[in-house]
């Protein structure tokens, strides 16, 4: 009995021996991994320290997963900091809808999170496909960091504003507001209380204010309230502007001025604060056109939370435009109609007074008879164009290609070599006879 229990024993162990050496796979069940720690799921609290969480996918960012893990954690400690809007800052001020605090936020952000500075990484931990890193920085410290921060920007905008009030001219006095406006982006949400010519003054606001002063006061003149572009200026005139701030000429500063035109031409002042927008038009376009100028902000300041601060246009002023189309006085003995329509197509008008005319066209019809053949006579016809002005001076002279005409009759082919001849006086002729006249 004792023999045959050690071999039942011995046939168990071996079959379990077996099933363990055997080739089939085991099952993974996939779950939370027990060596993962907790922070990976749940970020640390404590009253004292901000914490951030950074993860990279290695097999999306095989070669530089642990520096995608730490801007990801740099990323997720500074969205911590908590950014209040102080009733006093000029953000309060100028803060009309919740896009324009999200905006401010996202700016802040990505501003603490490439000069965050005084954080400590704690631990991190890799598996084969995952990378972890957690960050954390002392509530003391950050504080301590960003008051030093605070002053520095302070004392920057102070010395921008310093030489902004001492600058020989506007554009450079300008510049430098913008400079001092920069120096404390990242504290617009904060009254940044400061001493300025022995005032207590809130620096965000007191640097908008002079920017607004700046900016209201400038000014687009102009000596014409219209243009009027006739055959007499060839289609061409200037549209000339005076740029001042409070009554004096600027100098090199952008001007924006669109004509037609979906995007507007910058144009910068010269020295006597004067700008010159050189127009060509087409005559057969007879509608009234304003031209339209102004100051756009985004010529000087490049940052969108800064310009969210101000109007999109200072300055802006209109110059209407009236176009006249050239008067033709026709002289022909043949087609008179089919030529007057052909010059209203164009753009162009008919007068029946010659001293109301830009141009005088005298038509004059060469026809010749060229023969006969089967029954058929074909003829042919050349019509040469003199064009004077008023005076009787001459401006333009074209002979057109013969044209030929076949009929069953002499006079039958003489008429259809005229018609023929006439189809060549198109529109497009009397288009660019302005334009050759006027050498567009």
């Amino acid at each position: 009995m004792l023999m045959l229990n050690k071999i039942i024993l011995f046939s168990f162990a071996f079959t379990i021996l077996l099933i363990g050496c055997s080739p089939v796979k085991r099952t993974i069940v996939f779950g939370e991994d027990p060596l993962k720690p907790s922070w990976t799921s749940q970020k640390p609290i404590n009253p004292s320290y901000y914490y951030g969480v950074g993860k990279a996918e290695k097999r999306i960012h095989s070669s530089n997963s642990q520096q995608v893990a730490k801007n990801q954690a740099l990323q997720d400690l500074a969205s911590e900091i908590e950014v209040k809007i102080n009733s006093s800052s000029v953000l309060s001020q100028k803060e009309t809808n919740r896009n324009f605090y999200e905006t401010f936020q996202s700016t802040i952000r990505v501003e603490a999170t490439k000069s965050l500075s005084g954080f400590e990484p704690i631990e991190s931990w890799s598996s084969d496909s995952e990378y972890w890193v957690l960050y954390r920085l002392s509530k003391i410290k950050y504080k301590e960091v960003e008051e030093k921060k605070r002053k520095q920007a302070i004392n920057q905008g102070l010395y921008y504003l310093d030489k902004s009030e001492k600058s020989p001219d506007y554009k450079t006095s300008f510049d430098n507001l913008v400079e001092a406006l920069t120096s404390i982006k990242s504290y617009l949400n904060e009254p940044l209380s400061t001493t300025l010519n022995e005032k207590p003054v809130f620096l965000g606001n007191y640097i908008v204010s002079r920017i607004e002063e700046k900016l209201d006061g400038l000014e687009l003149i102009s000596a014409k309230t219209s243009l009027v572009f006739n055959f007499k200026n060839c289609y061409r005139d200037t549209s000339n502007w005076l740029l001042t701030f409070d009554g004096e000429p600027v100098s090199k500063m952008p001007v924006r001025i669109k004509f037609i035109t979906y995007s507007a031409q910058e144009i910068t002042s010269d020295q006597n604060g004067v700008l010159s927008y050189p127009i060509l038009i087409k005559y057969q376009e007879n509608t009234q056109r304003k031209i339209e100028a102004w100051i756009a902000l985004s010529d000087w300041i490049d940052t969108p939370l800064l310009l969210s601060l101000f109007e999109d246009k200072y300055a802006f002023q209109t110059q209407n435009t009236n176009s006249l189309s050239p008067a033709f006085f026709v002289n022909t003995e043949k087609g008179m109609g089919q030529i007057q329509k052909q010059i209203i197509k164009s753009g162009g008008r008919i007068v029946v007074n010659k001293d109301d005319a830009d141009l005088i066209i005298n038509f004059k019809f060469d026809t010749n008879d060229l023969g006969k053949a089967n029954d058929f006579y074909t003829a042919k016809c050349e019509i040469n164009a003199m064009i004077t002005d008023k005076n009787e001076a001459l401006l333009f002279h074209l002979s057109f290609p013969p044209a030929k005409g076949v009929q069953l009759n002499r006079d039958g082919a003489r008429d259809k070599s005229i018609e023929n001849a006439i189809k060549q006086i198109n529109y497009h002729w009397f288009q660019n006879l302005i334009s050759d006249i006027c050498e567009y």
